[in-house]
């Protein structure tokens, strides 16, 4: 049978050993499971999975939504010790309101996701980037000192002052 459950072929199991061994068939899943079963529980897991990314992850920038964003923070709380040192910086982008009037939602799109990509620039492994709020992101850096959160931040800062909009030959600054 195939993934949908219909029937393909009929052969002997020398034939069917055969075309296992050369590779030309495959198993899709155990067989522990009925086939309506393991159909329903893959659609489930599959729904499942699309629903967590609804709840965790913003649409237009890709990055962890607030919820999933204070779930991380609530995490790192639990799991730090005395000794640990994490920054958490809050930014909001300055003439977004300005930008979305003039230049309409998808400038306004566009600014938020130009945004993403310069903030995300600073980042390393450790460091987590999220829209928190419309034209609002939060960044928590784990394992950072004060001086070396200041230093990230400061750069993004410039990195965003430096950033001139463009869009449809309209241009504003942003900071």
């Amino acid at each position: 049978v195939d993934g949908s459950g219909k029937k393909v072929m009929d052969c002997d199991a020398g034939t069917l050993a055969e075309f296992f061994g050369s590779q030309r068939y495959s198993q899709l899943e155990t067989a522990e499971l009925p086939l309506v079963e393991r159909a329903v529980h893959r659609a489930l897991k599959q729904s499942f999975s699309q629903v967590k990314s609804d709840f965790e992850v913003d649409q237009l920038t890709g990055l962890m939504n607030r919820k999933a964003f204070e779930q991380k923070i609530s995490r790192l709380i639990r799991e730090s010790t005395a000794d640990s040192q994490h920054m958490l910086l809050l930014l909001d982008l300055d003439r977004f309101n300005m930008i979305n009037d003039v230049c309409g939602f998808e400038g306004g799109d566009h600014l938020l996701q130009t945004a993403t990509d310069i903030l995300g620039a600073f980042l390393n492994s450790e460091g987590h980037l999220a829209r928190t709020g419309d034209d609002e992101f939060g960044i928590l850096i784990e394992n950072c000192t004060l001086d070396k959160g200041y230093q990230i931040g400061e750069s993004q800062r410039r990195a965003m002052e430096g950033y001139k909009f463009n869009w449809q030959g309209k241009s504003a600054p942003v900071s």
